[in-house]
């Protein structure tokens, strides 16, 4: 049955603040409460502003980044990816990313300036979206250098090479949009290379050829065919997977060429750290459009399709978070995606957050897509208490009562879910990178995972009987 629903569906398209959730975690979708919204988070900057410091009352003061809780120490940087030789030698650029690695606790600084925690333009986007003043706005985000230090990267022991993660971002997402979770997952003992997609989905980008900036393009005003009209977008996504990831491989050989016009110091720093790479162990990780993308690229090392080399073969699995299945296939009951998962030879693992795992929309399509990938879905479930944002770093930006009166948070306590989640993918990730294919491996996964916290991690521990 094709799209029908007496209310159109979230596509996330709008800013943030576009979704809304009822009650405890409800279904009903709202329209944008921007100006309230705007207003309320400018009163919440002009209260910051009289509480500088450590000493302004906890209820307003704004959450700190949390130390990743993984074993590692972790360094960041952002700059242009490097190319394999044959596309550097065409004069093309990299795309922009934001690269989390692991270093050593006293590791030595590699030289490079130093970037913004949010860039200027992002900030400029996210208070036009919001109708929130721009300078107030800045003071939030805008005051803030990189979380971690650019250090020298930390080689691993075992001679291979730290494992990759690739993470794709959703709508009017950026590459730091998403930087707790970047660091939670590089200090699990992984290279995240978090990518800003220059294909007109996400708030800021640039283009690799021109430099100039690629506006957003949002969705179309319900009805519309989200298919057709969101097809441009994914095969673009696979390209850059596709780029990045021979870019990689390159750059492990030493045959890379770094972009044209790039700083010659910044270079050289990434170039150190993702030669540290095992470009042979790879897993894609995205959120919501992100996770379409993801998906779309399993679809195609699964056919064959797309363009021709062994991009894929170092592909060990992926993660799905909050998967948004109208790009892929406009029939809410789910029964394209029985498809989709059967024909998958990839392992991945499906998390939801309780809101995403209530919406009539697409709940159907990410069960069955669970259900019908058998022994390749490694595990499936939910994180009670999330909202659909839950990942990204729009829970850092303000205390927690502004953030849900905004629709931002759910209903969970902060520390709890995001504990909750983070101990879930180091497991995802120790599982999706064992050696071989073991029949024991999903069997460990969901022990595991069982254990994490039963009251906030909640797993489909039968695939065949998915939640409800």
């Amino acid at each position: 049955k094709p799209w029908a629903p007496a209310s159109p569906p979230p596509h996330l398209g709008a800013p943030f603040g576009a979704l809304e959730h009822s009650g405890e975690m409800g279904n009903s979708i709202s329209s944008p409460m921007t100006a309230v919204a705007g207003g309320v988070f400018s009163l919440l900057a002009m209260i910051l502003c009289l509480q500088r410091g450590p000493s302004g009352p906890r209820l307003f003061l704004q959450p700190k980044h949390p130390p990743p809780r993984g074993s590692h120490t972790v360094g960041a940087l952002r700059a242009r990816l490097p190319l394999a030789e044959a596309e550097a030698r065409k004069g093309a650029k990299g795309l922009l990313a934001q690269v989390h690695y692991p270093i050593e606790a006293q590791a030595e600084s590699l030289g490079t300036a130093e970037f913004e925690y949010f860039r200027p333009e992002v900030i400029k986007m996210i208070a036009e979206g919001y109708s929130i003043p721009h300078f107030l706005l800045n003071y939030i985000l805008g005051q803030k250098s990189q979380i971690d230090a650019s250090c020298e990267p930390k080689r691993c022991k075992d001679g291979r090479g730290w494992p990759v993660a690739i993470f794709s971002s959703g709508l009017w997402g950026s590459c730091e949009m998403y930087t707790q979770l970047c660091r939670e997952l590089a200090s699990a003992g992984v290279v995240v290379v978090a990518l800003e997609h220059e294909d007109g989905s996400g708030i800021v980008a640039y283009d690799r050829e021109s430099g100039e900036p690629i506006d957003y393009v949002e969705q179309p005003q319900w009805p519309y065919d989200t298919v057709a009209f969101n097809q441009p977008f994914l095969r673009k996504r696979a390209r850059d997977m596709q780029m990045t990831v021979e870019g990689l491989q390159a750059c492990a050989h030493g045959e890379a060429g770094a972009a044209p016009g790039a700083e010659e110091g910044c270079a050289a720093a990434l170039a150190s750290v993702l030669q540290g790479c095992d470009a042979e162990q790879l897993v894609l990780v995205g959120h919501s459009f992100g996770s379409a993308s993801v998906l779309h690229c399993l679809q195609q090392l699964t056919s064959g399709t797309g363009a021709p080399g062994a991009w894929g073969s170092g592909v060990r699995g992926a993660v799905l978070m909050d998967l948004w299945p109208a790009p892929i296939s406009s029939d809410i009951s789910g029964k394209d995606f029985e498809s989709v998962g059967a024909g998958l030879r990839t392992p991945f693992v499906l998390l939801q957050s309780e809101f995403w795992q209530g919406l009539k929309w697409y709940a159907p399509s990410c069960q069955r897509l669970a259900r019908a990938a058998g022994d390749r879905c490694l595990a499936a479930g939910v994180v009670r208490g999330a909202f659909h944002h839950w990942v990204s770093d729009t829970h850092l930006w303000a205390p927690a009562w502004l953030l849900r009166g905004m629709k931002l948070m759910g209903p969970g306590e902060y520390g709890r879910v995001h504990s909750a989640t983070v101990r879930a993918l180091h497991a995802v990730l120790r599982a999706l990178l064992e050696p071989g294919t073991s029949k024991g491996v999903k069997a460990a996964l969901n022990k595991e995972l069982a254990a994490v916290d039963p009251e906030v991690l909640e797993l489909f521990l039968d695939p065949l009987q998915c939640h409800q």
